[in-house]
């Protein structure tokens, strides 16, 4: 077990080479808490009164952590009710990580965080249900990103102009110092990011997203051409929620990808990465004809 209270004690880590696919994520939830209870850029602050960072390690017994106030009488950390559990990728080295919230009080939430399969198996599938409660990464992107673009028209006046839009593909790629410009829409290509606790730039996208939108016309049918862009998204596991950074530029930004076809539109999207979420059909007029 490793316990983080300090800059200090994740600098300690970063020179003795440890844990280094999962310091990123742990910098940017000490950065975060900083914030949040410090509010002055102070290098002193510590977690100590608000509730520590901690790493398990294989060989730790999460059904005792009586040295963070987890008792074995109460079964550890397995007794908790988490207010999180959330799988976090470690691009550097292909692994995935539990990311784990347990408040103690209003003003003491640790953090904890397991490398997948370093436990027990009794303790693995207990992270994978806690895990499956709790929204991914890419479901609150995809959540948000339907909540910006999609629009379903099925309900209106049939004399009215009816379109639906919706998502057809999404291809979801985490960000990093070493991810290509070109993925980045051109408005973010120059920008200066700032990742520290009081950044004077803005914080860099957790995630590169490229979207395609298809249409169908409630008359004429379905469009056979469509359009696609690249989206900076920045994801909150602690508050459960994904933003579009750059909103105005977003929607004023002319398509990266623009009147293609189905093939095309498919090639465009896999080269981020394999899509997360594919929609050929018009779900708003699959659901209404279910619905009659």
């Amino acid at each position: 077990m490793k316990i983080i209270q300090t800059q200090q004690d994740i600098d300690s880590l970063h020179s003795a080479n440890l844990f280094s696919a999962l310091l990123p994520h742990i910098q940017l939830q000490l950065n975060h808490l900083h914030m949040t209870f410090n509010g002055v850029n102070d290098m002193s602050f510590s977690l100590d009164q608000h509730g520590a960072i901690i790493i398990l390690e294989p060989g730790d017994n999460l059904y005792d952590l009586s040295i963070v106030g987890l008792n074995r009488e109460d079964e550890g950390l397995l007794g908790c009710t988490p207010e999180y559990v959330q799988i976090i990728d470690l691009p550097e080295d292909g692994s995935t990580a539990y990311m784990i919230g347990i408040g103690y009080n209003n003003d003491c939430l640790t953090t904890f965080y397991s490398i997948s399969g370093s436990h027990d198996e009794g303790i693995e599938q207990w992270l994978q249900r806690q895990a499956s409660r709790t929204q991914t990464d890419n479901e609150l992107i995809l959540q948000a990103l339907r909540e910006l673009f999609e629009q379903d028209d099925t309900e209106l006046d049939p004399d009215d102009y009816r379109c639906n839009v919706w998502l057809m593909l999404v291809s979801i790629r985490p960000y990093t110092h070493e991810t290509p410009s070109h993925f980045l829409p051109s408005y973010a290509r120059d920008q200066l990011f700032d990742n520290g606790p009081f950044p004077q730039a803005p914080l860099p996208p957790t995630h590169i997203v490229r979207v395609v939108l298809r249409t169908n016309d409630l008359i004429d049918g379905p469009n056979e051409y469509m359009d696609g862009n690249n989206y900076c998204f920045r994801v909150d596991r602690v508050l459960g929620k994904a933003e579009l950074l750059w909103e105005d530029e977003a929607f004023n930004d002319t398509p990266f990808f623009q009147g293609g076809d189905l093939t095309s539109a498919v090639h465009w999207v896999n080269e981020l990465a394999i899509p997360r979420h594919v929609q050929y059909d018009d779900p708003f007029l699959s659901r209404a004809n279910q619905e009659i």
